[in-house]
């Protein structure tokens, strides 16, 4: 595997794909939609963890513990189904934005540009790759706000119990942004990687087959045949690549966590032990602490 085609590449700029965005016309308004439903969630979260350390501490009251946590809980889980389908509605109208003007603007393309590339690969930029424009929107960009948002939620409601808490949080908990930096720019070169060995793969299939008969009365069977194994090892290479890194990916951020969790318990037991924190609001702050680990851990996955 040839690494500099991975990280030797540049990738254009971030102005550039926003201008691309702006002339998609994104759904805003479903978009804002996702985002508040988002926040809600949020909210509704940090009120569901607070009654149940209230619970876990053994306050069972059934009127001022009990019902509301039941209450959050159901609220959180229908919240939920409403943002997941509010999401997928989001990512089939981004997609469809996308590929109509993809569509368009290679249909007015000067006959230079293709010349120079195959048409054929762009049969898989328009039906595959636009879908990586839409994860990158929702699961990257709008994750990003909506995860900020549920992180000062939570910071803010741990300073409520000491403000120094809140500030060992803040300085254990970026371990998680720095890998994702560092692991990121591997991903992302592995899955652009990906996309253009797919579309010269898509690319020279149907072209080929599309002149099977042109092959076959011209005996290049053989020549063909590798030139078609050739682009197959291409798109396997990047492939392997892909679960090298992803492999690579899940030991450290599982590491990462652990020594995150050690950490916090250590700090949040030395304040319980000082009289500093209550019983349920030493488990709360460690249930808001894990959320938000694991809120900067799902990172690895883009």
């Amino acid at each position: 595997m040839d690494f500099s085609s991975i990280f030797g590449r540049k990738y254009g700029s971030f102005r550039r794909f926003f201008a691309m965005l702006g002339k998609a016309r994104l759904p805003y308004l479903w978009i804002g939609g996702y985002l508040l439903c988002g926040f809600l969630i949020a909210n509704v979260g940090v009120e569901a963890t607070e009654y149940g350390a209230e619970l876990f501490a053994g306050n069972v009251g059934f009127l001022a513990v009990v019902l509301p946590y039941l209450f959050f809980q159901i609220l959180s889980l229908l919240l939920g189904s409403a943002t997941t389908l509010v999401g997928q509605l989001c990512v089939a109208r981004i997609d469809r934005n996308l590929r109509r003007m993809v569509w368009q603007k290679t249909v007015h393309l000067r006959l230079g540009f293709f010349e120079k590339n195959s048409p054929k690969e762009l049969v898989s930029r328009i039906t595959t790759d636009i879908t990586a424009v839409s994860s990158l929107i929702m699961d990257v960009f709008l994750s990003a706000v909506t995860g900020l948002y549920s992180s000062l939620l939570m910071l803010r409601r741990v300073s409520g119990y000491d403000r120094g808490l809140m500030w060992s949080l803040v300085v254990v908990l970026p371990v998680n942004l720095l890998i994702t930096f560092i692991l990121g720019r591997m991903r992302f070169g592995v899955s652009d990687l990906i996309n253009r060995c797919n579309a010269q793969l898509t690319g020279g299939i149907a072209e080929r087959a599309n002149n099977m008969m042109l092959i076959k009365s011209m005996g290049t069977e053989e020549k063909e045949g590798k030139a078609g194994e050739k682009l197959m090892k291409a798109s396997y290479r990047a492939d392997a690549a892909n679960s090298w890194v992803t492999g690579l990916s899940l030991p450290v951020y599982a590491m990462a966590s652990a020594l995150q969790t050690v950490a916090i318990i250590l700090v949040g037991r030395g304040y319980y032990a000082s009289g500093a924190l209550s019983l349920p609001q030493w488990i709360a702050y460690y249930g808001f602490a894990i959320q938000l680990t694991n809120l900067l851990s799902t990172y690895c996955d883009y």
